[in-house]
């Protein structure tokens, strides 16, 4: 079992070498570099966020689906005909 000033010069030794990589990271590119990777990277996030948004959109739509064709055998309501076209 580790003692405390043990875990702390652990913590304390990961701190550093996490800042180290991260200001030699900051410095290996240029501004100019750096404002194209954000620019794909803001990119790849938007593209991301609708491939996720149109999954949800489609799993959305069939399970109210499958909900109202469990349901076939009941009378529908209004609330059941505004699930399926409301959001």
């Amino acid at each position: 079992m580790r003692t405390m000033p043990e875990k702390i010069a652990d913590s304390a030794t990961h701190g550093g070498w996490l800042i180290g990589l991260l200001l030699g990271a900051i410095n290996y590119f240029s501004p100019s570099e750096w404002m194209v990777i954000g620019i794909f990277v803001g990119i790849l996030c938007s593209v991301i966020g609708c491939v996720v948004g149109v999954w949800f959109r489609c799993r959305r739509e069939k399970l109210l689906k499958m909900y109202l064709i469990d349901r076939s055998t009941k009378n529908i309501s209004v609330q059941d005909v505004d699930l399926i076209g409301g959001e």
